[in-house]
């Protein structure tokens, strides 16, 4: 069930950061800086990270879901991917990126990178980092742990840099969304004379999200791991196509038995944005294929909001689905002293503080662990 969710999360995010207003979506991922980059790859490992731990409606609160007919396995790939996606594709003004110099002691840059939902809600992820130059007299040192043991992809993209590639530098810092603190590392090499960056949020050195960012033949393209538990869970890869004047944004995921392709873009009814979803499932040689439209409702009296899913299975009865939805708040920041609104993260750090410089001392004894490669 994690696996289809997996990737959804990992579209959605890359839906979001592509919608722009007066300009098309491939537009949008023709990143123009290394920041734009990172910050793209910052909202989706960090948006599968925080969504992965995400159950549904029907499990946490206890609510009943219309209907069971659908390979449950379908939605619970797609889970994780839906908040990422909603984010990217939703954008009137593209991704904002803010650099600020940084008021925590530790890190010398802070930058807020701000994207929007379906419901025109500012969502913005802050990250702090330092960065070492390659020609720096400082000697760079990778963290080091013990890799998952996994076959060799076949794309050859995803493969590790060889000792030929070339280091310009790299970033280390941490990044916060929603009250959650997320250990981040990023560098930048040359690959046979064509620019790779790599970026990976963390929670500890054994579970993790990692982006991988190419532009081949005129195409953006992204891979993405994810690690849990020190075990490889997934691979996919996410493109950005665009005919007719229309860009929609394809990932093609990979777990265990599972092949999976899912096509999003961005479509609006009566004043309301939606996803809309193509998708392909080959899970232990049964394939599964139909389309899936996502609404965001509000409950009128708590306010929540949850994800409203309508199916259509190519080969099977229509029916509706509710998922459970992170309601971001605007505030969030790790200078706020909010820290009751997230008492059941799993993130949380042990030691609370409502004064920002003990937080930051404290930020070393937390339960993210130093440490993971890239």
């Amino acid at each position: 069930m994690k696996k289809l969710l997996f990737g959804i999360s990992v579209l959605l995010l890359t839906i979001t950061l592509a919608a722009c207003t007066g300009t098309s979506y491939a537009a949008a991922f023709d990143f123009e800086t290394d920041q734009e980059v990172f910050g793209f790859a910052a909202i989706s490992t960090s948006s599968i990270l925080e969504n992965s731990a995400v159950q549904p409606l029907s499990q946490t609160n206890g609510m009943t879901q219309l209907d069971t007919k659908m390979n449950s396995m379908t939605l619970e790939e797609i889970q994780p991917y839906l908040e990422m996606f909603e984010e990217l594709l939703t954008q009137n003004q593209g991704l904002t990126v803010v650099e600020t110099v940084s008021e925590d002691p530790l890190y010398t840059t802070k930058v807020e990178f701000t994207v929007s939902n379906l419901l025109g809600e500012p969502v913005v992820y802050t990250m702090f980092y330092n960065q070492t130059l390659k020609n720096d007299d400082a000697v760079i040192e990778e963290p080091v742990v013990d890799e998952p043991v996994v076959d060799e992809p076949e794309v050859d993209e995803t493969d590790d840099l060889d000792d030929e590639d070339e280091l310009e530098y790299i970033i280390e810092g941490i990044l916060f969304i929603d009250g959650a603190e997320y250990q981040v590392y990023g560098k930048k090499e040359m690959e046979d004379g064509e620019e790779k960056l790599t970026f990976k949020s963390m929670i500890d050195e054994n579970n993790y999200v990692e982006s991988k960012y190419k532009t081949e033949d005129g195409e953006t393209k992204f891979y993405i791991t994810v690690v849990q538990n020190g075990i490889l869970v997934s691979e996919s890869k996410i493109k950005i196509e665009s005919e007719d004047n229309e860009t929609k944004i394809v990932l093609e995921y990979n777990a265990g038995l599972t092949e999976s392709k899912y096509s999003f873009k961005l479509e609006n009814e009566d004043g309301v944005n939606l996803l809309m979803i193509k998708y392909e499932v080959l899970n232990d040689g049964t394939l599964e294929t139909g389309k899936i439209k996502v609404e965001v409702i509000v409950d009128e009296l708590t306010g929540v909001t949850s994800y409203q899913l309508f199916v259509e299975p190519d080969n099977d009865d229509a029916f509706e689905h509710e998922e459970a939805r992170n309601n971001h708040s605007e505030d969030d920041d790790h200078d706020d002293d909010d820290s009751e609104d997230n008492e059941e993260s799993e993130y949380e750090q042990e030691d609370e503080s409502e004064d920002n410089d003990e937080n930051e001392d404290n930020y070393s004894n937390d339960d993210v662990t130093t440490g993971a490669t890239v």
